[in-house]
């Protein structure tokens, strides 16, 4: 299949896969087959959100919010005194409207890739902090109330799901680094949401998000080629932008010169036989010679893909909105800028809303959320304390992860 950009490194892994395998390159927006989610959309909903509790644990922070005013306190638990990190764990990295994101909690974060990825991480981690800081606010601002029944729930029912995989909850929360408080808070903003969530996602939303967007859902995939220019040694994204189009003509240009060699009188369908053929080879040749990505040495083939999940959400959405062998326009993403050659498209299949509805209801939350955190930022104040060091060009991406539990 190649090496594939994976799309919004922050998404959803079922916890217990952060304990259990090598952390992966992309943890937002990773979708598994099309039978495996359908299975998982038959497991109960509960059992969902005690999995997904997990998550936040390491990906969110959380600003300081009384709590105490909304309902009698939780039941006190056993847990861990959080072990002490190579860096200052109270030394702020980003302040959000006054709520500050301290090391421990972006140490928290980016303990969840390889070491050498956090770096070239380390932005797009703290950006969603800073998101989660904003949309925490936000609902509290307008009054979206967490019961402290439900959250005493939530603490339990993850405390029986650990047992059931055979570890101790307060094990869990000390590789987390994570101590009682902070892990009330990352639940409660958790529920939080999922109180906005619900409000949200009427059966009228849902069923236009289905309609709008059924490539999403029924197992359509995209074969496509690509070249990947350098964005991050002294190229500029302009520069980038200049090379692919150059690029581009000169693709154009062999092509017509192939097709001027044939007979004149030569049918239509021969023609375009002759152009995708003409284009495909041209392509795949200066995939091998000008591209960084190493799927350089498959002509910069990277196989099949899903439209959600697989790639990086500006390759995917160019690579769909194309026809096979229609050459796409500069696409710039956090690798690069991307030269896109669609191949082959393989349709999925019928599927119904009630097959799809959690998948469907997942993904709205998805966009909802981007489409808070893009709102909030414009009124926002934020300023980062530190600055992100510079970092090589992300020229080594992952392979997918295909995730289990409660996806």
């Amino acid at each position: 299949m190649g090496e594939v950009f994976l799309s919004k490194p922050l998404k959803k892994l079922a916890f217990f896969q952060f304990l259990s395998t090598p952390f992966p390159m992309a943890v937002m927006s990773i979708a598994p087959k099309r039978e495996n989610k359908r299975k998982s959309a038959k497991r109960s909903r509960m059992m969902r959100k005690i999995r997904l509790g997990f998550l936040v644990f390491g990906l969110i922070s959380i600003p300081s919010i009384d709590l105490q005013a909304q309902a009698p306190a939780v039941p006190a638990f056993t847990a861990p005194t959080v072990p002490p990190v190579v860096s200052d764990p109270k030394k702020i990295v980003a302040v959000a409207n006054g709520a500050s994101i301290n090391q421990l909690a972006l140490d928290r974060a980016l303990d969840r890739f390889p070491e050498e990825k956090r770096p070239e991480m380390r932005q797009e981690v703290l950006d969603f902090l800073v998101d989660n800081i904003l949309i925490e606010q936000y609902l509290v601002q307008i009054k979206v109330e967490v019961m402290q029944q439900d959250l005493a729930s939530r603490i339990s029912a993850m405390t029986e799901e650990a047992k059931k995989e055979g570890k101790e909850f307060s094990k869990i929360l000390m590789e987390l680094k994570l101590d009682e408080v902070e892990l009330r808070k990352h639940l409660t903003a958790e529920l939080r949401w999922e109180k906005f969530l619900e409000k949200q996602s009427t059966p009228m939303v849902l069923r236009q998000m289905f309609e709008g967007n059924k490539d999403f859902f029924d197992g359509t995939t995209v074969r496509a080629r690509h070249i990947l220019l350098n964005t991050k040694e002294g190229s500029s994204p302009e520069i980038a932008k200049e090379v692919a189009l150059g690029i581009r003509a000169d693709l154009e240009k062999e092509v017509a010169a192939g097709l001027a060699k044939l007979p004149s009188g030569t049918d239509n369908l021969t023609r375009e036989k002759m152009r995708i053929q003409l284009l495909d080879q041209a392509f795949a040749k200066q995939a091998a010679e000008k591209s960084i990505c190493p799927s350089k040495a498959q002509g910069g083939d990277v196989g099949f893909f899903a439209r959600e999940g697989a790639m990086i959400e500006p390759f995917s959405k160019a690579a769909f909105a194309l026809q096979p062998y229609q050459l796409s326009d500069p696409v710039m993403t956090q690798f690069g800028c991307h030269l896109i050659l669609p191949l082959e498209k393989k349709p999925g299949k019928e599927v119904k809303l009630d097959e799809v509805k959690e998948e469907v209801k997942e993904y709205y939350s998805e966009k909802l959320r981007e489409h808070l955190a893009t709102h909030l930022r414009k009124s926002a104040k934020i300023q980062l304390t530190q600055a992100p060091a510079a970092v090589p060009p992300a020229t080594t991406p992952a392979s997918p992860v295909k995730p289990t539990g409660g996806q």
